[in-house]
């Protein structure tokens, strides 16, 4: 009898071992599945450019107009302009600009954003790459088409403070 009781406290004893040591097993397996998706957070992503740095806050204004015109410099390098479509392509942009700018400042006086304002802006961009379509070859437009949507692609996303803006 004392060796069935000896028997049953060994297979106890090896059970409960056996049980730590699956549980350890378990364990490394979810520490190293963990550190592969902190590699995987902490590599980086080639197909966007770094963001700038964040303070929480929003970059002013002169940084952006600043970028803004680093990207306008290097679209028109991509595009391979002639001076005078280069002239034309600025006259277009500058004129367009202005009327939206326009735009934003009468419905920021009345009513903010509206499906009428969208609605505008969507007419007013169309135009806007039609007459640049006057100015650029084909390929110079599929150029820039897809130019833009890149950029539109690597544009930072996210609440952008008080009123969405």
């Amino acid at each position: 009898m004392k060796y069935v009781y000896l028997l049953a406290i060994c297979l106890l004893f090896v059970g409960i071992t056996s049980s730590c040591n699956s549980s350890k097993k378990a364990q490394k397996a979810t520490n190293e599945t963990a550190e592969k998706v902190e590699q995987v957070a902490k590599a980086p992503n080639t197909d966007r450019p770094p963001p700038p740095p964040s303070d929480g806050e929003r970059p002013s204004r002169e940084e952006m107009q600043a970028r803004r015109a680093q990207q306008q410099e290097a679209l028109i390098a991509k595009l391979n302009l002639s001076d005078e479509q280069e002239t034309k392509y600025r006259a277009i942009n500058t004129k367009y600009r202005d009327k939206m700018r326009a735009m934003r400042e009468k419905h920021r006086d009345s009513n903010g954003w509206s499906p009428e304002m969208r609605d505008e802006m969507m007419a007013m961009r169309d135009a806007h790459r039609a007459e640049l379509g006057t100015v650029l070859s084909e390929e110079q437009m599929k150029l820039y088409q897809e130019e833009r949507e890149k950029m539109r692609q690597n544009r930072p996303r996210g609440p952008r403070g008080p009123g969405g803006r």
